[in-house]
């Protein structure tokens, strides 16, 4: 298994997490033509996506041209407007559904939107994956009943950098509180991942980073001495990162 960056963070999301023919899409901030165009999808069993926010929903239409399902909570589809389409599949909190190959189960997140949700993902050649972008916490205990093999989580700012800008004047305090309120720090990124480590996890994936609020290098570094025996990496446009266990095939 492996995942194709298309896109993350404010100009853009979309990842396709694929293998064995098929794909599952993540976001559909970006058009379907630069997924098509660069990766090879295999057969597309449908598109998740987490709220209605142009940077995730944008092209939600022209995804829906090529007949792929969209798949969101009923409040994300209202607001996208295709609540009526036959393409349109619904999610409910904690409510697991079968698409195509994978297993989803949505559960709630906290951002400035309609019914904003996170993903948990099943696949026996992947295992379990969890993600989550745009909200100020995560209070799901994955670990109890689901421990993730994969983890994509925001880490969108770091305090230090945006309160810096702050005192800087390049942001307000207006800006730096809706940050707040509405994505996750790297600090909340790496707490949640030691809280949900174990053994069998592989990847951590950091996505959503901001341009301005964030520096990969240190979030990489911070990130690693969390997830400790996990590979850490972050989404970057363009790149593939393999969600295949390492140690497979070795014992």
């Amino acid at each position: 298994m492996e995942l194709y960056v298309a896109g993350s963070g404010s100009s853009g999301n979309c990842y396709v997490i694929k293998g064995g023919g098929s794909s599952l899409v993540i976001e559909c901030g970006i058009s379907p033509d630069n997924v098509f165009g660069t990766f090879d999808t295999g057969i597309v069993e449908g598109v998740l996506v987490s709220h209605e926010h142009g940077d995730h929903s944008g092209f939600v239409r022209s995804w829906m041209k090529m007949g792929i399902g969209i798949w969101s909570t009923i409040g994300t589809a209202k607001a996208m407007g295709i609540s009526d389409s036959p393409l349109s599949g619904k999610l409910h909190y904690r409510g697991s559904k079968s698409i195509g190959k994978f297993s989803v189960t949505p559960f709630r997140t906290y951002h400035d939107a309609e019914e904003p949700c996170g993903f948990f993902i099943h696949r026996p050649e992947l295992g379990n994956l969890v993600f989550a972008t745009d909200t100020h916490k995560i209070d799901v205990k994955f670990l109890e009943k689901y421990a993730p093999e994969h983890i994509m989580i925001e880490a969108n700012y770091d305090d230090d950098i945006l309160y810096g800008r702050v005192g800087r004047g390049e942001a307000d305090a207006f800006q730096a509180a809706r940050v707040e309120r509405s994505h996750l720090s790297i600090a909340q990124a790496c707490e949640f991942v030691e809280k949900n480590l174990w053994e069998g996890l592989q990847t951590v994936t950091l996505i959503h980073l901001s341009s301005v609020n964030s520096d990969r290098k240190s979030f990489i570094e911070r990130m690693r001495k969390s997830a400790r025996f996990a590979s850490v990496d972050v989404a970057i446009p363009g790149h593939t990162i393999s969600l295949d266990d390492p140690f497979d095939g070795l014992l």
